[in-house]
């Protein structure tokens, strides 16, 4: 079950002309490039016109303001005055620029045509200097190359104002020893967008324990209809059906759009319990959960879900095969049971690490295909994400917990040591698809350091 997109990314699109040069050729490339922008979101803010003078600048500009655009694409259909871009990012502030410059054509006339390039250089130049974030391309609406930066970028902008506008909770707070799974909550809520609340595992447990017995037993009997074998009790299945009924509720009652758990030491100690295997059915319901109180691991989760729209897995990298040149992860059994790559494998165990009598986990291989693995991580005063692409394969042995073997496109051996020596956390959220240079657009605009490999 996949969250429902919340908040439209409302996109303009303004071509800018020059009556001198082929503005009829120009007007049909800015009418191609508008449809391919329609067809990728909901109705964006598009001005028909070429801006072509100060008064079609200034009602250009007037609309889009009203329209309340998030980015604003700036097609330069020929060469036009560069008084235009800079009242466009005077009159509409803070938001990103698409710069898309245009190839003259490629049959001969015997004079330049468009002078398109020209115009997008004069543009990107003044918005250097005017401190304004931009994406530029060069192509035909038709490139293949262009309609995917192009998209690549909408997808990071749309992700970037999900972000800007989510709430998580931090359930207790991080777990001992793990000192880089908190965060600087200003910092957080300034660059990268999410609310940070606070709930207590004294009010977990309360209300966990306050649970109706039906809706208990209801959501046990789903649990077992989730996976093919159980060897958990039902004490333990039963209380992860309570904390899972309680924080789902606390969600929808406080627009909470993921959680950061502290699982250990408390609820072991004060209510008997691990958590895993609730931890798993939020992240397959839909609510990125992350463990051990990582607010970090969890934002991670968090933007590769917006992008993927599927369930995302927290693992920490636990082996290296130089010899066949993979990586192994691993966790305890947090990780959804819609990514078990066969379900007959797949069930709810005592956990492998607390002991057990102690709380019920998911125990299945990770199922396999293209994979990226990435970290968000607070580094200096700003943030940086590191990324990976891999594919995924058929795990031979699976750990008790969740496992999962990626090849990365590079040595295994040179990728740890660029983990190590970039000194990125432990937990690695890994999401089933190639989203890097996804993430990578999504950096850049949100003003963070990228390390993709």
């Amino acid at each position: 079950m996949a969250t429902t997109p919340r908040h439209k990314l409302n996109v303009g699109v303004v071509g800018t002309g020059f009556p001198k040069f082929n503005h009829a050729l120009g007007k049909a490339y800015f009418d191609e490039i508008a449809r391919l922008v329609d067809c990728s979101f909901d109705q964006p803010s598009i001005i028909e016109e070429l801006v072509m003078d100060d008064s079609a600048c200034a009602e250009a500009i007037r609309i889009l303001s009203a329209e309340k655009v998030d980015v604003l694409i700036v097609v330069s259909a020929t060469f036009s005055y560069g008084g235009y871009i800079v009242n466009m990012a005077r009159g509409l502030r803070g938001i990103p620029f698409v710069l898309w410059g245009l190839p003259e054509p490629e049959e001969p006339s015997g004079r330049i045509q468009l002078n398109s390039l020209c115009g997008a250089n004069v543009n990107s130049s003044f918005l250097k200097r005017l401190g304004v974030y931009y994406k530029f391309i060069l192509g035909r609406p038709c490139d293949e190359r262009a309609s995917r930066e192009l998209n690549e970028f909408l997808r990071a902008a749309w992700v970037r104002k999900q972000m800007e506008n989510s709430r998580i909770c931090l359930v207790g707070n991080r777990a001992p020893g793990f000192y880089l799974s908190n965060v600087d909550e200003l910092r957080l809520r300034r660059q990268i967008g999410p609310e940070l609340v606070h709930l207590s595992l004294s009010t977990l447990i309360a209300g966990a324990r306050a649970q109706d017995e039906a809706d208990v037993h209801l959501e046990m009997s789903r649990m077992t209809g989730e996976v093919q074998s159980i060897t958990a009790t039902s004490a333990m299945l039963n209380k992860t059906a309570r904390m899972n009924l309680f924080l789902r509720q606390y969600a929808d009652a406080n627009g909470i759009d993921g959680y950061a758990i502290k699982c250990w030491p408390e609820l072991q100690e004060e209510y008997d319990c691990s958590i895993c295997a609730a931890i798993s059915r939020l992240n397959a319901e839909g609510i990125p959960t992350a463990c051990e109180g990582d607010i970090g691991g969890l934002v991670t989760m968090m933007i590769m879900h917006y992008l993927t729209g599927s369930s995302v897995a927290l693992l920490d990298l636990v082996n290296v095969i130089p010899e066949s040149g993979v990586l192994e992860l691993w966790h305890c059994g947090g990780v959804a049971h819609d990514l078990a790559g066969d379900r007959e494998c797949s069930g709810y165990c005592t956990h492998p690490t607390m002991g057990e009598s102690i709380g019920a986990a998911t125990s299945f291989a990770i199922r396999p295909g293209p994979a990226t693995c990435a970290r968000l991580s607070e580094l200096g005063d700003g943030y940086r994400i590191f990324v990976f692409e891999a594919q995924a394969e058929e795990v031979p042995v699976n750990y008790c917990g969740n496992t999962m073997r990626v090849r990365p496109q590079m040595s295994a051996g040179d990728l740890v040591r660029a983990m190590v020596y970039e000194g990125v956390e432990h937990h690695y959220a890994v999401a089933h698809d190639h989203i890097g240079s996804v993430l990578a657009e999504y950096a850049k605009l949100s003003g963070m350091s990228g390390c993709r490999y």
